[in-house]
């Protein structure tokens, strides 16, 4: 069964530009005001403002690199073909997933076909139509 389209978009549009806006502004913030921390000081009644110390600094923004840059540095890998798993695409088990759930009959609109970057070439790939039905299906325009 296929998500449902709104997470689908999700996970392809909304979620990668929220944690990037999120981390940009992070970064920014690091950058032009530094880490600062409140400590109260007995001799004047306040609290003063004291930095971080850079070891602190340095781990805070490894930690979060680490975790967000895993995502495009396995992209970048996949896209320059090093492979990081054994696991091929041609591997996925179709005919047991398609005996279970089967959507030979679903047409993509138009919308589907852009927003989720679907061609006519890997739509009848994945249905399984040979080059004669690929054809037929660029021309009828699903």
């Amino acid at each position: 069964m296929r998500p449902p389209k709104a997470l689908i978009f999700s996970w392809m549009y909304v979620v990668p530009t929220i944690l990037f806006i999120l981390f940009m502004t992070g970064l920014y913030e690091l950058i032009f005001y530094g880490t600062n921390y409140d400590r109260w000081e007995p001799s004047i009644p306040k609290k003063i403002k004291t930095p971080y110390p850079t070891w602190a600094n340095i781990m805070c923004l490894l930690f979060t690199s680490i975790s967000i840059f895993c995502i495009p540095l396995v992209m970048l890998l996949e896209a320059l073909g090093i492979r990081l798993s054994n696991f091929e695409p041609n591997e996925f088990p179709v005919e047991e997933v398609r005996a279970i759930h089967p959507y030979d009959n679903y047409k993509f609109s138009s919308l589907e076909k852009t927003l989720f970057r679907i061609t006519d070439e890997e739509l009848s790939l994945s249905l399984g139509l040979g080059n004669k039905e690929a054809g037929r299906t660029d021309s009828t325009k699903l």
